[in-house]
């Protein structure tokens, strides 16, 4: 069973917003008194609001993170790049590559073949 610890502030977050919202909008707005079951209903609505709130919010966090990721990974570690050359006939044939990508060299009746990985 999973711990509800790391779900406590976030609720307590969410709940606290949820309470002074209900509060201020029903002193601020005094239809919500004047209407049957308005306070049930002013906390639903509220409740919907700041769920949906909660949610865009989550959408442009994430769409932030995954925008500034690619750029921070480019930045640091250069992407390896893999290579192959298919060569017939050549008198000279060199292929240059780094290590860790992959590297295929087809030669078919070339003289002095080289390949060197750094």
């Amino acid at each position: 069973m999973k711990s509800l610890k790391p779900y406590l502030k976030p609720l307590f977050i969410i709940g606290s917003v949820l309470i002074i919202t209900v509060i201020i909008s029903w002193f601020a707005f005094p239809g919500w008194r004047a209407q049957p079951g308005g306070l049930w209903l002013l906390i639903g609505v509220a409740a919907v609001g700041i769920a949906a709130i909660a949610k865009v919010t989550l959408d442009i966090a994430k769409t932030w993170k995954d925008l500034n990721e690619p750029a921070a990974q480019s930045q640091s570690e250069p992407k390896l790049r893999n290579q192959e050359q298919d060569v017939g006939g050549s008198k000279r044939v060199k292929q240059v590559g780094k290590k860790g990508a992959t590297q295929r060299q087809k030669v078919r009746d070339s003289e002095d073949v080289t390949q060197e990985i750094s």
